[in-house]
C-alpha cells in the first residue's frame, strides 16, 4: 500500500476486562500463541507495562490470509 516497508504489529492497550498486560500475555501464551508486553507512552510506571504486542510478520510469512488473522483475533478475544 505504501510502496515501502510497512510495520507488521498490533498493540492491545491493557487493562482489558480487568487483565493487566502481563496477565494477558500469560493467558495468551497458555494457548500456544506468542506475544509480549510493552510499555506505552502514557504508562504511569515503566515497571507496569500497559500494552500487549502482537507481531503479524510471522503470520504473513506463513501465508495467513485475512480470514486467518480474523480467526487469530477471535482466539485472543476468547482468551481475555
Amino acid at each position: 500500500m505504501t510502496g515501502g516497508t510497512d510495520l507488521h504489529l498490533m498493540v492491545l492497550k491493557a487493562p482489558i476486562r480487568g487483565f493487566t498486560a502481563p496477565e494477558m500475555v500469560n493467558v495468551i501464551r497458555s494457548m500456544s500463541m506468542n506475544v509480549t508486553y510493552i510499555n506505552l507512552i502514557d504508562d504511569a510506571d515503566w515497571t507496569k507495562p500497559g500494552g500487549v504486542r502482537i507481531g503479524t510478520h510471522a503470520c504473513t510469512t506463513r501465508g495467513y490470509l485475512e480470514e486467518d488473522i480474523i480467526q487469530a483475533a477471535e482466539f485472543f478475544e476468547r482468551a481475555v
